[in-house]
């Protein structure tokens, strides 16, 4: 939040007052408003004006409203802008749009902040445009995963890329998807799994690690099956 007053006089007497404040909300600042208050004298008379706005930015529309009035006028105002863009994945509503863009694709990802944009997230089909790239310029995207499901996992959350003016840039980010779960396990003997030992599924691909007090967190995992934890080479180690 901001705010900020100005007072100015001029030779004939004229006197100017105005104050403003203004500020972003949310942890995304994706809604930013402004309150203006003003007022004029001199000459034996004196006017009033004030103004409020506010901006939204959702994953696929920007709203905003305006209100001022002052002495003999008052208005008030509604808009709404955003734009439609057709991918080889289907249809994407989006934040207003500039000449160069990009399309994110995570699938599964829903609800996963980009945080090139204010209040821009993945949807539910697993797509957000990002709606402005500066051409012949190195852009880093970044994906958040704050929001997004605890059994969903970014393989990677972070690509640049360098478009040509008026580009539309595909930019895949692959996902995996499974059940995520903390497992408290033990040896036979009662004694704690070795801390930092690897935990496998039955097909032999990495899920997860053994943390401190031998408990196991594993992501990706199917609904029923056996986890095996290795930690030296040979039968006794497993």
């Amino acid at each position: 939040m901001m705010a900020t007053s100005n007072i100015s006089r001029d030779n004939n007497g004229r006197a100017t007052t105005q104050a403003t404040l203004s500020g972003a909300l949310f942890d995304d600042n994706s809604l930013s408003y402004g309150v203006t208050s003003g007022r004029q004298s001199g000459d034996g008379q004196q006017s009033t004006n004030n103004s409020a706005h506010a901006q939204y930015r959702s994953m696929n529309t920007e709203l905003s409203v305006n209100a001022g009035s002052g002495t003999g006028y008052s208005q008030v105002g509604l808009g709404a802008r955003g734009a439609i863009v057709a991918h080889p994945g289907g249809v994407t509503f989006s934040q207003p749009v500039s000449e160069t863009i990009g399309i994110v694709e995570a699938h599964d990802a829903s609800d996963a902040r980009v945080l090139n944009s204010s209040g821009l997230k993945v949807d539910s089909r697993g797509y957000a445009v990002v709606p402005y790239l500066t051409p012949y310029s190195m852009n880093t995207v970044d994906l958040d995963p704050k929001g997004m499901s605890t059994d969903v996992e970014l393989q990677i959350s972070s690509q640049q890329v360098a478009p040509r003016a008026g580009a539309v840039v595909m930019l895949k980010y692959p996902t995996v998807s499974g059940r995520t779960a903390i497992i408290r396990a033990l040896q036979s003997d009662r004694q704690p799994l070795p801390f930092g030992a690897s935990v496998f599924n039955q097909q032999g691909q990495e899920v997860g690690v053994v943390g401190q007090g031998s408990k196991i967190f594993a992501r990706g995992l199917e609904p029923k099956g056996s986890l095996i934890v290795k930690w030296e080479d040979g039968a006794s180690s497993s």
